[in-house]
């Protein structure tokens, strides 16, 4: 029963440092095209994790701004949408 812990807890900590290596990323990256697949990439994470809060916040923040030309679009909109 311990080890199940032990996982979650490091489970937790690996997908934190994920997500702030991303965002560490999205905010030094100069190239749009780029920006977005770190923020698509985010999106997902948080989904899969069942991170409700923070799928919408990097849909919003990383993914809205950007004009729906991409196919990847579309596909966090279905990511965010599971998540509603």
């Amino acid at each position: 029963p311990w080890a199940d812990k032990y996982e979650e807890k490091n489970e937790l900590s690996v997908r934190e440092s994920l997500q702030k290596e991303g965002e560490q990323l999205y905010q030094s990256s100069k190239d749009s095209f780029i920006k977005f697949r770190i923020g698509f990439q985010l999106v997902r994470l948080a989904r899969y994790a069942n991170d409700v809060t923070k799928a919408k916040t990097y849909y919003e923040k990383y993914i809205k701004p950007f004009p729906s030309e991409s196919i990847a679009y579309y596909w966090a909109m279905w990511h965010y949408a599971e998540m509603t």
